[in-house]
């Protein structure tokens, strides 16, 4: 017989589950499959280009993965059209193939910003002629589209931010343009949805209670156990309706509903849910990753009270602009505020938090650990922690010296029949020692005497495998001109380093 009532920490065990958090990362690279796997595990990723540290829909697969290559992402999404972006929990990324339970949503698109719709009704032609422009030109940004006659261009709404823009997201929420791309800045390019999604997918017509009982059957997977407000909420649905259709679940067997220890709703836990005997590992949490999205839920799985203040006003700020909650084993046991200072090459802790019934020696060492990595994904050199915090100081104890994240060299050896041998290390003049005695590559083996003819900071080891491999590619005229000219490799490391993949 099932069971209907769960202990909180069960509870707790089986979201985390249902999200992947209860697992170890990849070891080893990290590929489309991963990526892959964990989007249509979440069913969604919510969009946030806020640059503060890096866009959210990064770092939460970074939250699941460990280091990736961004572009395998934005592959996926724009040129392999796995996925596509439409509005579901907010803008999202979503499976290609969930387009059609979201088309009757589209055919009711309510326009934004708010009192736009007025703009829209007064302007038929100009409105018609932007998707007319988009038909005749292809993939289209909406700083190429002039605003009409005798209007203002931009629009007080910061996210719209102008008239044209505002115009082709009325189109893409009516589903008649979908995101062909994105540009360097971020900025969406449009064009027509017939471009975008597969006809298949056009052509299905889902009735409008089957599609919303679709997105609560796929809220309750991702989500694992939730309250009727907790699944409504995952592709923003009013819980009046939701809760019809989650009675349906019910009576086919899909859901079951139980009762967790100090909820005062029920809950429902799918069929199919995991209940792993222990969650490890260690993730810094986006504010917006689906762990957080219900605040609710955050609160009452895991006592933790979570609210993202960077739209409050800094004198009014209780933790920070920019805050992560750290989560270690099933629990949320700290908070960091964090900045990447990309030109300086700085991933900046401007605070850290303890929470009362975590313990600083089981959490600064763990937190450091997870900051290191993240920084060095980030191509950021170095972590700085400011003495703001409860747990600031314990943290930078665990940043003491020789544990600090190593500063890699890329250096070029010219061998006796001339020819050049291209490395990375963190220590030059041991590594030449190494070499010289016959350690280390086999390519250089009775190849001596050697002579170090470039040795330059690549930074992070992730930046300076990028190079090296830069490097390697080059046929040995260009690896000449390296040597010869020092203001090449300056010019090759801050092309690495602007690559939109690796720095946003």
């Amino acid at each position: 017989m099932p069971r209907t009532r769960l202990s909180l920490n069960e509870a707790r065990r089986l979201a985390l589950a249902a999200q992947g958090m209860d697992r170890p990362r990849p070891q080893g690279r990290v590929d489309a499959r991963h990526i892959r796997a964990v989007i249509h595990r979440l069913g969604l990723l919510q969009l946030d280009f806020v640059n503060v540290l890096i866009p959210s829909h990064y770092l939460v697969l970074f939250s699941r993965l460990g280091p990736y290559t961004r572009s395998r992402l934005d592959d996926l999404v724009y040129v392999r059209r796995e996925f596509t972006e439409q509005w579901a929990h907010e803008a999202c990324i979503l499976p290609m193939e969930l387009w059609p339970c979201l088309r009757h949503r589209m055919e009711t698109y309510r326009v934004r910003p708010r009192g736009f719709e007025t703009f829209i009704r007064n302007n038929p032609d100009y409105v018609a002629g932007v998707l007319k422009e988009v038909r005749r030109q292809g993939p289209l940004a909406a700083a190429r589209l002039p605003a009409p006659q005798g209007t203002v261009r931009r629009l007080e709404h910061a996210w719209f931010g102008t008239v044209p823009r505002a115009v082709l997201e009325t189109h893409f929420g009516r589903g008649d343009l979908a995101v062909a791309s994105r540009r360097p800045d971020f900025s969406r390019e449009y064009d027509l949805a017939t471009r975008i999604i597969p006809a298949p997918l056009r052509r299905r017509r889902i009735p409008r209670e089957e599609a919303r009982r679709q997105l609560l059957r796929l809220a309750a997977r991702s989500h694992g156990i939730g309250t009727a407000a907790d699944l409504a909420d995952y592709y923003r649905m009013p819980v009046r309706v939701a809760r019809p259709h989650l009675e349906e679940l019910v009576a086919a067997g899909e859901l079951l509903c139980v009762q967790v220890e100090g909820w005062r709703q029920p809950a429902y836990l799918h069929r199919d849910a995991r209940l792993p005997r222990r969650v490890e590992g260690a993730a810094l949490l986006s504010p917006f990753d689906p762990v957080l999205w219900h605040r609710p839920r955050t609160a009452r799985l895991f006592q933790f009270d979570y609210r993202f203040e960077i739209f409050i006003p800094a004198a009014k700020r209780r933790w920070g602009t920019y805050v992560l909650p750290f989560l270690l084993g099933d629990r949320l046991v700290a908070r960091v505020d964090l900045k990447a200072e990309r030109e300086q090459g700085i991933l900046q802790v401007r605070a850290a938090y303890l929470e009362p019934a975590a313990s600083a020696g089981m959490v600064a060492p763990a937190l450091a650990a997870e900051l290191r990595t993240l920084a060095d994904w980030l191509d950021l050199e170095t972590v700085r922690i400011e003495r703001r915090g409860n747990l600031a100081r314990p943290l930078g104890a665990a940043f003491r010296p020789g544990r600090s994240p190593a500063k890699w060299f890329l250096y070029v050896l010219r061998c006796k029949n001339g020819s050049l041998y291209t490395g990375i290390t963190t220590d030059v003049t041991r590594r030449l020692a190494e070499h010289r005695r016959g350690q280390g590559a086999r390519f250089l083996r009775g190849k001596g005497p050697l002579r170090l003819v470039l040795q330059t900071v690549a930074g992070s080891h992730s930046r300076a495998l990028r190079v090296e491999a830069r490097v390697k590619r080059l046929p040995k005229a260009g690896k000449e001109r390296l040597v010869s000219h020092p203001g090449l490799v300056r010019d090759l490391l801050k092309a690495v380093k602007s690559r939109r993949e690796q720095c946003p």
